[in-house]
Formats: structure tokens, C-alpha cells, sequence
């Protein structure tokens, strides 16, 4: 399965967003997502690209406040959804299907992207220098993102999932290292990361107990406090990406 068809089969059934964002009822997502978008700033009357828009909830946000949004996606589906949700909430949102690495836009088209979980599905090293050429000077690029800075995550990931077939990544998913974002920085512009939320203990929910809302609540309490700690931040699997154009 490629990764078109492996999405693809991820869009199907009904439109399900919470709270108008993210298609997962997980109250962290939610929080982690409004706190990236709002690294954008003002957006209204900006041109902006949803790189990697799945079904379409940032879009159509993005949109709702103003944006000009163009949404990619390599999953016919996904734009499909995103679609069908942007006529919902009565916006425009140009959908297109696009494969990331090789956006078919004019240089200097837009002045922000955003991305939710995208760069690690993709060659980021392929990627960067497309972002920083659709970008306008001085534009901003937010990406949600996975991390494979924490050892311990990493083990459980490579060594023990696997042995419970508990896997749930696409053919080409991989968690974003501290290097590959260094050099995507040295691309694209300097780089600053944000732990507004911590997803650690979290994840347990996530793959051993089908993601139960009790599960959710449990773990993400542990998580929470211990987010109270700054040094405890970058434990996190999540963490947001902010680019800014040189």
C-alpha cells in the first residue's frame, strides 16, 4: 500500500471534526492546533498553503479567519473531504491534489504554510527548499510534527510495537530528527520549536488500550503534570515547528 492509498483508506467514513478542527475527539490535538495556527498571526487576506491538509480541518479554520487557502494533499480522498467540509462552512478552499515534495505553485506564491504531521511523511530534505521557494520573503512556515529525539520513544517504537503489530504509521512515516530539522532550518530559515503540550505517557492510550476516552483522560493527566517541569517538555512525541524566511 503507497501512501495515496494508505490515506485514502483513512478518509473513509462520515465528516467528524472536534470542534470544527481535528478529526480525533482528543482535547490535546485540539490544543496543539490552535496553538500553531495561532504562530501565524493575523492570516486574513494572507496567502496561505495547507501542506499535507488531510481532510481539511486547518483549511477550513484558515479560511474562516480570512485566509486565502490553497490545500494539497496526495490522497484523493482527503481533498475530497476537505472539500466537502469547506462547502459545509460556506468558505473557499482551493483543493488540490499534489504530491508535497513538488507543490505546483509559482515561486513566492504565498505568504504562510502549515502543515499538521506532514514533514515526517515526506523527504523533508526534498520538501524544504520547495517550502522556501512558494514562501514570499519574509513568510512564516508552522508545521506539527513528530520527534525522534527521545530514546526511549524510539525504542518502544522500532523494538516493541512491532512485536504486537501495533504500528499504526504509513509506508513512509519516520520520526523527524533534531539534525534533519536543523537542516530544513538552514534551508528554509531560522528555526524555533514549541512544546506547548507533552504526549508521552499519552501514547499508551493511543496503541494498548484503542484509544478508550477513559485511556485519553488517564494517561494525559501524567502528562500534564508533568509538562509542569520545562525540562520534561521535550519528552514530548509532538512539538511545533516555526520557520521564518530569511
Amino acid at each position: 500500500m503507497n501512501e495515496a492509498e494508505f490515506w485514502d483508506s483513512k478518509a473513509a467514513g462520515p465528516l467528524n471534526y472536534y470542534k470544527g478542527l481535528v478529526n480525533n475527539p482528543d482535547e490535546k490535538l485540539y490544543r496543539m492546533h490552535v496553538y500553531a495556527l495561532s504562530l501565524l498571526g493575523d492570516a486574513k487576506g494572507k496567502a496561505v498553503l495547507d501542506m499535507g491538509c488531510g481532510p481539511g480541518g486547518n483549511s477550513v479554520y484558515l479560511a474562516r479567519n480570512g485566509a486565502k487557502v490553497s490545500a494539497i494533499d496526495i490522497s484523493p480522498a482527503n481533498i475530497a473531504r476537505t472539500k466537502e467540509w469547506a462547502d459545509k462552512n460556506s468558505v473557499n478552499v482551493d483543493a488540490s491534489v499534489m504530491d508535497c515534495e513538488k507543490p505546483g505553485f509559482a515561486d513566492a506564491s504565498f505568504d504562510m504554510v502549515f502543515g499538521s504531521f506532514i514533514l515526517h511523511h515526506i523527504d523533508i530534505g526534498k520538501a524544504a527548499p520547495e517550502i522556501r521557494r512558494v514562501l514570499r520573503p519574509g513568510g512564516k512556515a508552522v508545521f506539527i510534527e513528530n520527534s525522534g529525539d527521545n530514546p526511549l520513544l524510539m525504542f518502544f517504537r522500532n523494538r516493541v510495537l512491532p512485536v504486537f503489530g501495533l504500528r499504526k504509521s504509513s509506508p513512509s512515516e519516520y520520526p523527524l530528527t533534531a539534525k534533519e530539522i536543523q537542516a530544513a532550518g538552514g534551508c528554509i530559515g531560522p528555526v524555533k520549536q514549541y512544546y506547548p503540550e507533552l504526549v508521552f505517557f499519552r501514547l499508551a492510550a493511543s496503541y494498548f488500550f484503542r484509544d478508550a476516552h477513559w485511556a485519553r483522560a488517564f494517561f494525559s493527566a501524567f502528562d500534564d503534570a508533568l509538562w509542569l517541569f520545562p525540562p520534561a517538555r521535550r519528552l514530548s512525541y509532538y512539538k511545533i515547528l516555526e520557520f521564518t524566511l530569511r
